[in-house]
């Protein structure tokens, strides 16, 4: 099952080797510690670069998202 939320979250992130890769990340109160990047790719939403990771943590896999304007 897999369900779109779109709600903001806070990620701790190491920048290196010319790549973004996230280690933990705090979801709905919860913080999660990021077993293993399944895949990244980045895409242009609105001319916007946005990063993407398919990522494992806790036994459960997410999808997370970073857009380079605002960081976010």
């Amino acid at each position: 099952m897999q369900e779109r939320l779109h709600e903001p979250i806070d990620v701790a992130a190491v920048c290196g080797q010319g790549m973004l890769t996230p280690r933990h990340f705090r979801w709905q109160g919860t913080s999660y510690r990021v077993e293993a990047i399944n895949q990244r790719w980045s895409g242009k939403n609105g001319g916007i670069v946005v990063y993407y990771f398919a990522v494992s943590a806790a036994g459960q896999a997410f999808k997370l998202a970073f857009h380079s304007k605002d960081l976010t």
